[in-house]
């Protein structure tokens, strides 16, 4: 029986002289390495000294030169021996192991000693700078001393900052274990500004697990341990000492914590931690302290006091690695202090914690300023100097109290009265601690009205509160209350003033039960001014949990009637909106649908499917209708959409479509049609500003497909079309457009636009795209128009009569512009020519038939004739406007205003005989007046031609010209010259004169 534990000693020796060996060759292996008898002088640590008993000893060295722990890492891995970090650098051994030939069974006559080192070695991202030790074994204890290196941050800036000062990221220390016989374990540790982040990471990689969010922060100090090894994991029987300093304690861009002195021991079964401090540099006013004991053996007597000034405890539990929205929000300033004995579950703590605004699990509760007391039969929570004085009402929680006991191995919690929320909860609840029973909840509520942050269910950060009553009666096991097969019970929830931020949305009653293998949900309201009625039931199977809900097949119906999208809308996320004007939709929304499968759709064996029956009434955009009445229907198999009918008034006229979409991939095929559509508005949801540009009907039929961005191919028809003020008349074209989900641009072409326009011939082309000014858009087109009955033309454009009285113009039309928000931002020009006229047909001569005395206009025919000009600032710019025939001519410049049509014009008319015989008649009478000026000298002609000629301003619009008399002495020299020697031919060169226009710009 002496025996035994030598022959254990033994064994255990073998296996490591075993392991070792294979280690050696494994070294040798891993390539890169150097493998002899004999280390160099230089480097050979002298051989431990041999004991005086006559032992005979077989010695030998192993030397490692520069061993690469990569490749090494990756041959274990072959051999099935993974090590879960990565792992970069070369390791150096240098050791003598001797081996006792003649007491191979005393465990401590073994010797080893030697040196471990390596310039770099890199875990993860940890880098191990300098590294060095000294491992020796002799009289059965193991020593590791001369512990030396530096630890850095491989990757963080944070860490690279902190460890370029002098002497930042040492570690040094020693250690100790008394192996034979087996005995305790001593070690002593020092470090100096070690980044946390790299010691986080190579611990989450040990651990096979995954943190988004670095852990940032740098820490010092010193730990001593001692305890016995047959009983390492029982932390009463340790001696420890630990003198620590953290400096910014941070995860991710939370508000950085500093630990200035964190004294922490365990010595004869007692913990004490003394005045562990917690400040900010980022925050002044943060402060907290903690002293506590707690005796490990025996009573576990405990006792400690905490107090703590504006402490974030969004910032704590984002260092424990949970979401701050659902777990606690705030800040809390908290005075308490506690003592008790766990192993006779006796304790009292009594305190008063005070916060401006404290959220729990997403729920708000407002202003705290209470005092608490609990031990193990009573909890009472009440705000302070309550007693004797009304109810707060700056305060959502006011009092809360129970009472427990333990019975039968189960806590009994009874007489629950809590006033908060504004409202009240009463009742009772059995929470058994033996996993084989149940635990049960009686609980009822009235007025309750907490406010809940939607970012608890990963929605938008809106906050969504309800005054609710109800009551619970339900039945859970023990230990385990995920386990959703072995409950049973009903809940009634009533929900009246629903509210999402700021809007009143409706109330809502909830009935939820369990029985037999199956949990139903029934709801029944009004929400956002329609009925709504859900009904669900899901299968429960032997393993299932709540969290499984999500991921097993359901059943649910979905009814809403007659739904009011204006209050829909006002509710959704902004972000949610491809274009902000969505939010001026209205109209109303029924649907009936069904979903049976998964709702959590990462199941590729269970997708959800569903089938809808969608219909939109009245539904408009601002004031601009949209549609009486459409009616979809779909059909839907995880992201996959099949619309199998869409069909109703769209924008006055008719539209169908049908086809597949799968919307997570953002692709598929839908062919729409439409027929006889308002131009207006059937664009206007698409872009506002373009709408503003265009009337008349449209029809068409569109082959809409996906992909990185929205595309249409297919083929339009206007009639009746005008765009930006211009009639266009009957025209069709192909169409090419498309629109980029992600960056919210868009662009249209009409390749080969063919058309009639008053009477006339129209081809051009135009594309527009969406400017890079929000709100706008651009425009290139190019328009030529020939036989274009120019009387028509202006009635249509205008809206004015249509005389009868012919005239027709052919040219070209060059139209433009970037960033357009209306006709002033367009830009373009002009030119036509007459095809033949009637004097009446052009705008205002007829209005001057009574300034031109008896010569009747009705019977001249013009047939040349010259227009052109720009288009800027939303006028059009009148360059040249000339008729002329042997019996009229007519001159004119000015603007037309393209919005509205109104005329600023002055032109000039003559009728009479201008036969050139006639005309060089009366030249040649006035030549020799030389020293006339250009207006005298046309007066003195009209004079001669029997005074048939009138200087006019227009106003008015283009179908309803207002002519003003104006005398023939205030008209510009310009203008006479260009009269005199353009439209009557003479020669003018005696005044010197350049052509007017040139001279007038």
């Amino acid at each position: 029986m002496m025996m035994r534990p030598a022959e254990h000693s033994l064994a255990r020796w073998i296996r490591w002289i075993s392991f070792a060996g294979m280690l050696g060759i494994m070294l040798a292996w891993g390539g890169g390495t150097e493998v002899s008898a004999q280390a160099p002088p230089a480097a050979r640590p002298k051989p431990a000294a041999a004991a005086k008993d006559n032992t005979r000893y077989w010695t030998t060295s192993w030397d490692f030169d520069s061993v690469d722990v990569k490749r090494l890492s990756e041959r274990l891995k072959r051999l099935g021996i993974g090590i879960p970090i990565e792992m970069e650098g070369a390791v150096s051994v240098n050791l003598n192991v001797s081996v006792p030939l003649t007491a191979l069974t005393d465990a401590k006559k073994y010797r080893l000693e030697g040196l471990v080192r390596s310039p770099r070695l890199k875990l993860e991202q940890l880098v191990l700078e300098d590294f060095q030790t000294h491992v020796q074994i002799a009289d059965g204890v193991m020593t590791v001393d001369q512990i030396n290196g530096r630890l850095i941050d491989a990757a963080g800036p944070r860490g690279a900052r902190q460890v370029n000062r002098a002497g930042a990221g040492r570690v040094t220390g020693a250690a100790t274990l008394q192996l034979s016989p087996l005995g305790q374990i001593d070690a002593a540790i020092t470090t100096e500004s070690v980044a946390i982040q790299p010691l986080h990471q190579l611990i989450l990689a040990i651990q096979a697990r995954d943190d988004q969010q670095p852990l940032h922060g740098v820490v010092s100090g010193e730990i001593q341990f001692q305890a016995p090894l047959k009983s390492i994991r029982e932390i009463q029987s340790w001696n420890a000492t630990t003198q620590l300093r953290i400096d910014s304690l941070a995860r991710g861009d939370a508000l950085p914590l500093d630990i200035p002195s964190a004294s922490i021991s365990i010595a004869d079964g007692v913990l004490m931690a003394n005045d562990l401090q917690i400040r900010s540099s980022a925050s002044a006013d943060l402060s907290a302290s903690l002293q506590g004991r707690i005796e490990l053996n025996q009573q576990q007597r405990f006792s400690f006091a905490v107090r703590a000034n504006d402490l974030p405890l969004d910032t704590l539990a984002q260092l424990a690695g949970a979401n701050a929205n659902r777990f606690a929000a705030g800040q809390v300033d908290l005075d308490a202090t506690a003592t008790g004995e766990l192993a006779q579950s006796k304790w009292t703590m009594a305190g008063r914690v005070a916060s401006p605004r404290l959220s729990i699990a997403g729920v708000q509760l407002g202003l705290i300023e209470h005092a608490f007391e609990f031990d193990q039969q009573h909890f009472k929570l009440a705000p302070i100097g309550a007693s004797g004085n009304p109810p707060r009402d700056d305060l959502i929680v006011q009092n809360v109290q129970a009472n427990y006991t333990l019975q039968d191995r189960r806590w009994v919690l009874s007489q629950i009265d809590a006033q908060l929320f504004g409202g009240e909860i009463s009742g009772e609840a059995s929470v058994a601690l033996d996993k084989q029973d149940s635990s049960t909840l009686n609980l009822s509520w009235q007025g309750l009205s907490p406010n809940v942050n939607a970012q608890l269910f990963s929605l938008a950060d809106v906050v969504i509160s309800a005054s609710s009553s109800g009551k619970i009666d339900w039945t859970l096991p023990a230990g385990d209350w995920s386990r959703l097969a072995d409950q049973s019970g009903n809940v009634q929830v009533q929900l009246d003033s629903i509210k999402v931020g700021d809007a009143d949305i409706g109330q809502m009653d909830l009935v939820i039960s369990k029985s037999d293998d199956a949990l139903k949900l029934t709801a029944d309201g009004n929400l956002f001014g329609g009925d709504v009625k859900v009904e669900t039931q899901s299968d429960v199977t032997a393993d299932m949990t709540w969290q499984d809900l999500w991921q097993r097949p359901s059943q649910i119906r979905l009814s809403v009637n007659r739904i009011r999208i204006d209050r829909l809308v006002m509710v959704m996320p902004q972000q949610s909106w491809l274009v902000p004007r969505f939010r001026q939709l209205r109209g109303l929304v029924s649907a009936d649908i069904e979903l049976d499968g998964a709702l959590g759709a990462s199941q590729q064996d269970a997708p959800l499917r569903s089938t809808a029956g969608i219909q939109l009434d009245h539904l408009s955009l601002g004031t601009v209708l949209i549609t009486h009445r459409l009616e979809i229907a779909l059909r839907t198999r995880g992201s996959s959409v099949d619309v199998d009918k869409v069909s109703g008034i769209y924008a006055g006229g008719r539209i169908t479509a049908r086809g597949q979409w799968d919307v997570l991939q953002n692709d598929g095929h839908i062919d729409v049609q439409v027929a006889s559509v308002d131009a207006s508005p059937s664009i206007r949801l698409l872009s506002e500003q373009v709408a503003d540009f265009v009337e008349g009907k449209l029809s068409g039929q569109f082959h809409v497909t996906g992909g990185g961005s929205i595309r249409a191919r297919g083929a339009v028809q206007a009639h009746d079309a005008v765009v930006a003020g211009i009639p266009v008349g009957d025209a069709n074209s192909g169409m090419i457009a498309s629109y980029s989900l992600g960056s919210g641009q868009w662009d249209a072409s009409f390749s080969s636009i063919h058309g009639e326009v008053a009477r006339g011939r129209l081809r051009g082309f135009a594309k527009l795209k969406s400017s890079y000014r929000p709100n706008r858009f651009d425009l290139a087109s190019q328009w030529s128009f020939e036989r274009v009955n120019f009387a028509k033309f202006i009635a249509d454009a205008g809206g004015g009569s249509f005389s009868y009285a012919n005239g027709q113009v052919r040219g070209k039309l060059t139209l433009g512009g970037e960033a357009i928000a209306s006709s002033d931002d367009l830009r373009g020009s002009f030119s036509t020519e007459l095809d033949g006229s009637q004097a009446s047909a052009i705008p205002g001569l007829s209005e001057a038939q009574r300034f031109l005395g008896a010569v009747p206009l009705a019977g001249i025919r013009i047939e040349d004739g010259q227009l052109s000009g720009t288009i800027t600032r939303g006028r059009a710019r009148i360059d040249e406007f000339v008729l002329s025939s042997p019996q009229l001519k007519v001159w004119a410049d000015g603007y037309v205003q393209l919005d509205n049509l109104r005329m600023d014009v002055e032109a000039v008319i003559s009728t009479g005989n201008f036969q050139a015989s006639q005309v060089m008649e009366v030249y040649l009478q006035i030549a020799s007046f030389t020293s006339l000026s250009p207006v005298a000298l046309f007066i003195r002609i009209n004079q001669l031609l029997s005074n048939r000629t009138i200087y006019v301003d227009v106003g008015g619009t283009l179908y309803d010209p207002k002519l003003r008399l104006r005398p023939l002495a205030t008209l510009r020299d310009e203008v006479a010259r260009y009269i005199v020697s353009e439209v009557l031919g003479l020669n003018c060169a005696v005044f010197g004169s350049e052509n007017p226009f040139q001279a007038q710009n």
